[in-house]
């Protein structure tokens, strides 16, 4: 197939107007290895450096190879990938190189070895498979919808470049040399009809490729999940540093989207949204940690999940749905009271603090379903008693730092003197806050006190992580027990696919303070960020974006069985229902629909050029490519009369010319023959005197090859 086709394209093309084979072959073969380079460089294997160093040299072995300099043959009996399996080993135990490293930097010097050396035209086939290595070390590390668009191209671009190397092939063999197969196919060109054929069967096959994908029986990854790369966020993990919140508040990028679900259906939160993550307890004056000890394990099975705390009576219950993007922590963060949770890691503990942490969990994208009670934002967990072994347990949370200055305790006294309640007290202490404050992300030291003192006395601004620090200290030294939560709050609803985004600018600290017959409440001191910017979704086409990268994510990165049920119910309950309705429809269904058609000809005339134009289409012989590219008449009246004698048994073999052709119609009877030496006669006069029939000869003459 793909030497005829290229003969009909090389002969239907204007040669000032086509690409050589050659050249061809060779564009394809480095856009093949570019793909492949840019999906390591996506991955952040290497350093950035390193990647604008193999980018250039890719570059320059294009010119190369363009100007027939390369590929040359290596010497003799020397084999780099043999050598590599005992290089690698001596430079892995050597000198203790990182493996992942290690493995993907030998493998780009093999990678340009095969661009450089070839002993034969079969190399460029390894080549290929290299660059394939380098898609699939990419599928491992890169969770973006950028790789989707990745793979597409990739895909397109291997194709083609099978094609051209089929056709390299068969003009010169596939064990000739370099100095022989730098010459094949400078005389011949390829027109546009090639590519436009080829990239329709190309797109053909990946639609197949995806419903063999969304239909196969999904498995999942169990021990085999590999540790994806991840982008590293400090203030969530058992040790924070005072200003840790604030640096992440400067990023804009995705931690996760949440869907939210009530009785089956989408459903947006009214109430205020925090997303809890880690509670620490200890403050040494300048960093927090969680000591709190372990309270429990669970292993998880998916599609079975953990039962966590009981809620009765709910009162806004919740199903969330959550796609957590890559990033280094095991913290779950909870919206609500989480009373069910399931997802794909394989176990979960809880500690005193009620913090959730994943258990021998790869880093990476994760899928959660979560069942919350999210109708009370102001209790964080609706538990009377703290935990085991109360007054040790509760002295945890009323630690002061040694040193601490004696204004903060003053300034506690002075808040809380007429408060007689825990509950009084932390509202005395939250309403200092309300107006003697402001809202900054600068922090700038401006004396040599202490971070909290000169937040208190001096500076009087700061962001939440300085509020919800000072609160919990005053709280302490007022003696009610209190922790500092970090977390996320509020986020950014995508209206086009109604779901909830939060990023890492939403990162925000708020305080949980124990007040006795309620439990730990909620309390949030940091007033309102005059500047804080508005919501990204306001362009449809970056809300468009962002649900697109929501899908490969649920679709494509943690596409599970679970999404495959619910496909097939979905489909399902689409097709009971169109058939439903089709039974449904009366007898004067159809004249109402032709009284709407006649009562509204704009739409009706639509319909019926759209049926005209599909008509028109569907009779008209369609060839790829633009009119400049396809044959004359007097070619596809030949060709088509050879593939009518094709069907009789009768084939022109290559080397005979068409007269030499004639000479072997002994089995046709003598009417046929007679017209096919007519068909010749006329094929001869309009396509070497130039001549060109009038459509109604053209008309008469297809009708004459009917006859055949």
């Amino acid at each position: 197939m793909p030497t005829g086709f290229f003969n009909a394209a090389r002969t239907f093309s204007h040669p000032a107007r086509g690409i050589k084979l050659r050249s061809c072959f060779v564009l394809f073969n480095y856009a093949l290895g570019a793909i492949g380079l840019s999906s390591l460089t996506m991955s952040e294997i290497m350093p950035e450096t390193v990647n604008i160093a193999l980018a250039v040299l890719l570059g320059a072995c294009f010119v190369l190879e363009t100007k027939r300099k390369i590929p040359i043959e290596p010497l003799a009996g020397f084999s780099l990938s043999k050598w590599g399996f005992f290089i690698l080993p001596v430079l892995y135990f050597g000198f203790n190189l990182p493996l992942v490293e290690l493995v993907v930097g030998f493998l780009t010097v093999l990678f340009f070895s095969r661009f450089i050396f070839k002993t034969e035209l079969n190399d460029y086939l390894y080549s290929y498979l290299l660059a394939v290595i380098c898609l699939l070390l990419g599928a491992i590390y890169i969770r973006d919808l950028a790789f989707a668009f990745i793979f597409l191209s990739f895909y397109l671009v291997l194709c083609w470049s099978l094609i051209f190397y089929n056709m390299m092939v068969e003009r010169g063999g596939s064990h000739c040399p370099p100095s022989r197969f730098k010459r094949i196919g400078e005389n011949e060109t390829a027109g546009a009809s090639l590519f436009g054929l080829s990239a329709g069967l190309v797109a053909l096959s990946l639609v197949l490729t995806s419903v063999i994908f969304v239909s196969f029986p999904r498995l999942s990854l169990g021990v085999l999940a590999l540790n994806a790369r991840s982008s590293p966020i400090s203030g969530f993990s058992e040790t924070v540093t005072l200003g840790d919140v604030g640096r992440i508040k400067l990023n804009p990028e995705v931690v996760m989207r949440v869907e939210y679900r009530r009785d089956g259906k989408s459903y947006r939160p009214r109430s205020r949204i925090l997303w809890r993550g880690v509670a620490l307890d200890h403050y040494d004056g300048q960093s927090w940690t969680a000591t709190a000890p372990t309270e429990w394990q669970a292993r998880n099975r998916a599609g079975v999940g953990i039962d966590l705390f009981v809620v009765d009576p709910p009162s806004e219950m919740m199903e969330q749905e959550v796609f957590v993007e890559s990033f280094d922590s095991d913290i779950v963060f909870t919206h609500g009271v989480p009373a069910f949770i399931d997802g794909n890691f394989r176990g979960l503990e809880m500690d005193q603090s009620f913090v959730l942490r994943l258990l021998g969990s790869p880093y990476g994208p994760k899928k959660f379903i979560m069942r919350s009670e999210i109708g009370h934002p102001d209790v964080n967990i609706d538990l009377i008693s703290p935990g085991p072994a109360e007054p040790e347990f509760m002295g945890r949370f009323l630690q002061l730092p040694e040193g601490l200055g004696p204004r903060i305790a003053q300034l506690a006294g002075d808040l809380t003197r007429s408060a007689q309640t825990p509950s009084a007290k932390a509202e005395k202490i939250l309403n200092h806050f309300a107006g003697n404050f402001q809202y900054s992300l600068d922090m700038v030291k401006e004396t040599m006190k202490p971070g909290l003192d000169e937040f208190l006395f001096d500076r009087k601004k700061g962001h939440c992580e300085y509020f919800a620090s000072a609160m919990v200290v005053l709280l302490r030294s007022a003696g009610v027990p209190a922790r500092l939560v970090n977390g996320f709050a509020g986020g950014e609803w995508n209206e086009l696919g109604n779901y909830l985004i939060v990023r890492q600018s939403h990162a925000h600290s708020w305080v949980e303070a124990f007040i006795p017959g309620k439990g730990w409440a909620v309390y949030d001191p940091t007033p309102p960020d005059p500047l804080a910017r508005a919501t990204q979704l306001n362009n449809p086409v970056t809300r468009a974006l962002d649900l697109l990268r929501l899908n490969w994510q649920r679709y494509v990165i943690r596409y599970s069985v679970h999404d495959q049920v619910r496909m097939y119910n979905w489909f399902g309950r689409s097709g009971r229902d169109l058939l439903h309705k089709v039974k449904s429809l009366r007898p004067d269904a159809w004249k109402n629909a032709a009284q709407f058609l006649r009562d509204n000809r704009g739409y009706a005339l639509a319909v019926a050029l759209t049926v005209a134009l599909a008509a028109l289409w569907a009779r008209v012989p369609w060839r790829p490519g633009s009119a400049a590219s396809r044959p004359p008449f007097a070619v596809a009246l030949y060709a088509a009369m050879l593939r009518k004698l094709e069907k009789s048994g009768l084939r022109k073999r290559p080397n005979w010319t068409h007269r030499e052709f004639l000479d072997h119609l002994e089995p046709l009877p003598p009417e046929k023959r007679q017209l096919v030496q007519e068909i010749t006669g006329l094929y001869e006069r309009l396509r070497f005197a130039g001549l060109s029939p009038s459509p109604s000869e053209k008309k008469g003459l297809w009708k004459t090859l009917r006859q055949l």
